[in-house]
């Protein structure tokens, strides 16, 4: 004779929980795109960096805020694009969480929100939000 098997009303209602995080997670996610990018629960909206060249971008001290617009060319590994505009070309550092669920190919233009990083031997990008125009 096969024994019941008891669940306590405590796993079930962990269960139940965790149920309905797995399912409001999944709306977040699927509305994350549609909010352009901004942190769930929100935040600031209003203007940042005004859009400069790489020609303009480049010279600026470490950490300085900056926004360019062009394409994205070639994939180099890791989290690290080759990025051009009309007046040059750079390195840019696109972590996973900057692309908010966007797909961007080279033919498509976008705009980087990112900060200068001057390293000892080069100049890159570092990304924190990727807008495809």
């Amino acid at each position: 004779m096969r024994r019941p098997i008891l669940i306590s009303r405590g796993a079930v209602f962990g269960l139940l929980a965790l149920c309905v995080l797995a399912v409001g997670l999944a709306d977040g996610a699927a509305a994350a795109p549609a909010v352009q990018g901004l942190a769930l629960g929100g935040g600031y909206t209003g203007p940042g960096p005004a859009l400069i060249s790489l020609k303009e971008a480049l010279p600026l001290p470490n950490d300085t805020p900056v926004s360019v617009k062009g394409n994205i060319t070639r994939y180099l590994g890791r989290d690290e694009y080759t990025f051009s505009d009309s007046t040059g070309t750079v390195e840019v550092r696109i972590p996973q969480t900057a692309w908010f669920g966007q797909h961007v190919g080279e033919s498509d233009t976008v705009e980087l929100q990112g900060e200068i990083k001057q390293e000892w031997t080069r100049t890159l990008i570092h990304v924190r939000r990727v807008i495809k125009r």
